[in-house]
């Protein structure tokens, strides 16, 4: 994946909405976007993802609620008037 198709997606995917007490701060969208590639092209599981990509968990959740499963994300890669409105 290009640097300009990560900027894209990048600039596609809704920003995590902060939680008024504070929290976590939020994920890296670029490692994020990466994990769920390695994931997709290699059909390997979850919990042989590379720790090169941050935590497993935080990307199962992130890849959860962009619809990975679902098969919305490729749809939203497509169409990103898909992720709109909706909360990453």
């Amino acid at each position: 994946m290009t640097e300009e198709q990560l900027d894209w997606l990048e600039s596609v995917i809704p920003d995590t909405p902060r939680h008024p007490k504070g929290g976590r701060p939020p994920a890296d969208k670029r490692k994020v976007i990466k994990g769920i590639f390695w994931i997709l092209d290699n059909g390997a599981k979850w919990k042989d993802l590379p720790k090169r990509f941050g935590s497993m968990r935080v990307i199962v959740i992130c890849a959860g609620s962009l619809g990975v499963r679902r098969g919305e994300f490729g749809h939203a890669c497509v169409r990103p008037s898909h992720f709109a409105g909706r909360p990453a």
